[in-house]
């Protein structure tokens, strides 16, 4: 009998039981329970769908009633507006457990960038919640507002609404958009300025009213 599935350490070296460690991704791989609990609930938690410590995405749709045609669209998304979301972190500090899932307003997120109270009180307009950040590239023009955590620094950025042609076009285009901001700021404040989590939202509900 396999020691290692009898309750032993993993064979990965983590030192973790087998069952918490490899076991998990064998015995839930593919089971993403989304759905299936109270659609009035809060959160929802999701098995573990890849090793442990490597980058994990997850893509979420909309089931709508009957045969409404936005059923048929593929995960990848489609063209039309989308709105992409930054989860700024500290370096060495984590936004969640690695097993753990969060969409965007789930999170405050954190940096080293003072922008409001209690942190910081801007001159002229010491109560300042938010900032806005422009970015020019060969893209266009893409405005950010960015939103402070509840200790006063900057925690998480958002774009206004932009076209794009799919999910990963989206993400592309905006995070080329807010690279050399946050470059520029963490050049000259000599602070580390550093994406935790991404977020990618199609606007279903604007691109149809357009």
């Amino acid at each position: 009998m396999d020691e290692t599935k009898a309750g032993g350490l993993c064979s990965c070296g983590s030192g973790l039981p087998f069952r918490r460690c490899h076991g998990s991704v064998m015995s839930n791989a593919g089971e993403i329970p989304l759905g299936k609990g109270d659609p009035n609930a809060p959160e929802e938690r999701v098995s573990l769908v890849g090793f442990p410590g490597t980058y994990q995405t997850l893509h979420m749709m909309y089931h709508f009633k009957g045969d409404d045609p936005r059923n048929a669209l593929p995960p990848g998304g489609t063209p039309g507006l989308y709105e992409v979301t930054f989860i700024l972190h500290r370096p060495g500090y984590k936004l969640q457990g690695e097993h753990n899932f969060s969409f965007s307003s789930g999170l405050r997120g954190d940096s080293h960038l003072a922008i409001s109270k209690p942190a910081y009180a801007p001159p002229g307009n010491p109560d300042a919640d938010q900032i806005l950040i422009g970015g020019n590239t060969e893209d266009g023009h893409f405005q950010f507002t960015g939103f402070p955590n509840e200790k006063g620094y900057l925690g998480k950025l958002v774009t206004a609404p932009f076209k794009a042609k799919d999910r990963a076009h989206a993400e592309g285009i905006a995070y080329r958009a807010i690279a050399s901001s946050l470059s520029n700021m963490s050049l000259h404040l000599d602070i580390p300025l550093e994406i935790g989590v991404r977020e990618t939202k199609e606007l279903f509900e604007r691109q149809h009213v357009d």
